[in-house]
């Protein structure tokens, strides 16, 4: 096979090997222009000279060694110089070093926080489940000390196993404007909680409310609250509070538990 160079003309003897290794680029010993020789290339004895292959002086900036040495037949054919086989192995094999160890650390941090959003969505939903809150408490002491986000479990809390007995509503012999409640608070869950907010509401005939009152432990409990501030498995304790007698408009009352929210 045989390529033109297109600037003087000059005609070379290309092989396929050489325009495969040379990616269909040559350069012309006549007058160094480097083109493109698939283009040019033709199957029939052209008329003119064919030259044969001079090499030339070695480049100024820097010694071409390796495979462009080893092109030079009857055209100098040669892969331009960002795709050397040699420079291209000696500097990618670190390249791909340095990207598998950012790929693996990126990818231990998504695996983090993807583990984080689990476990941030599912604890709340864990710690207050009874019987999944062992569960929960097992996952936070199991995390490492170097985990970003802080695992401290809300308390465990049903009120529905809370009952007030023998609760009564009483007027006082001594003060015609107040009113006394008294009951024995009991926990029924197998599990310790904080004491509760005691909800009263005074209602009329028709059942609607004309006084309301929130109660923390401080304002029911005959003793200060204990240490813990939580009320023991099947713990009982006596409920005693003094309220504001709304008169004639009450003719009964109901009370209910409500979460503290930060009130003692």
């Amino acid at each position: 096979m045989y390529t033109r160079c297109p600037k003087c003309q000059a005609w070379f003897h290309v092989t396929a090997a050489q325009l495969r290794v040379a990616r269909g680029r040559a350069r012309c010993g006549q007058c160094e222009t480097v083109f493109d020789a698939i283009r040019h290339l033709t199957d029939e004895l052209p008329g003119g000279q064919i030259h044969e292959y001079t090499p030339p002086p070695p480049p100024r900036r820097q010694k071409k060694t390796g495979p462009q040495q080893a092109l030079g037949l009857e055209a100098r054919v040669e892969l331009p110089e960002r795709f050397q086989p040699g420079d291209w192995a000696r500097r990618s094999a670190p390249r791909s070093r340095r990207a598998n160890l950012l790929w693996g650390l990126g990818s231990l941090v998504a695996a983090a926080l993807l583990a984080g959003q689990w476990l941030g969505w599912n604890l709340p939903h864990w710690a207050a489940d009874p019987q999944q809150r062992e569960r929960a408490e097992l996952v936070c002491s199991a995390l490492p000390g170097f985990w970003p986000w802080p695992c401290q479990l809300p308390p465990l809390i049903d009120y529905d196993q809370l009952v007030l007995r023998n609760h009564q509503l009483t007027s006082l012999p001594d003060n015609d404007a107040a009113l006394h409640f008294s009951g024995i608070l009991v926990n029924q869950a197998g599990f310790s909680q904080p004491y509760p907010l005691l909800h009263i509401s005074m209602q009329n005939h028709r059942g609607e409310a004309v006084a309301v009152g929130d109660f923390g432990p401080a304002d029911y409990l005959a003793a200060p609250l204990g240490d813990d501030q939580q009320l023991g498995p099947a713990e009982r304790v006596p409920v005693s509070l003094t309220i504001r007698d709304p008169g004639g408009r009450a003719s009964g009352f109901r009370f209910d538990f409500r979460p503290l929210h930060g009130r003692r």
